[in-house]
């Protein structure tokens, strides 16, 4: 004869804590100047997003400099908007709401920008000296 056991029922797991940053005790270093460099899809006709989104943190002082990249699609607190995708700060308030969003969430108040868009990007490459790039193939650039 086969005695039927009872299924234990579910149980609660434990929802991890995590250690909540004090952005308000980030300091920098005297004289650091942390620049925005961004990079825009912007069409005409259409809205733009931010791309690419660099932090450049220049250090006279040490005589370093820090790039940090932040990936598009990083889910951040905007002030005023809520939770939404850090690339589109700039198109709902520009480098104000863009630099609230990274003061909010980073502790870090970028003091400069500047933004490009493919184009322009290409025309910087071009003025510091290009760039030589060797195919295999032979590339074709349609006229415009």
């Amino acid at each position: 004869m086969v005695v039927p056991t009872s299924t234990p029922g579910p149980t609660a797991t434990p929802i991890p804590q995590f250690a909540i940053p004090d952005l308000n005790n980030i300091t920098q270093p005297t004289g650091q100047v942390n620049i925005l460099i961004l990079g825009s899809d912007y069409r005409s006709g259409g809205g733009f997003r931010t791309d690419v989104i660099m932090l450049l943190s220049l250090n006279p002082g040490k005589g370093t400099a820090t790039l940090t990249s932040f990936p598009r699609d990083l889910y951040v607190s905007i002030p005023g908007i809520g939770m939404e995708r850090i690339n589109t700060a700039q198109e709902y308030g520009g480098f104000y709401l863009t630099t609230a969003t990274f003061e909010n969430n980073f502790g870090v108040t970028p003091n400069y920008y500047m933004m490009t868009n493919f184009n322009g990007f290409k025309g910087i490459v071009d003025t510091l000296g290009g760039i030589d790039v060797y195919a295999a193939s032979t590339l074709k650039i349609p006229v415009a």
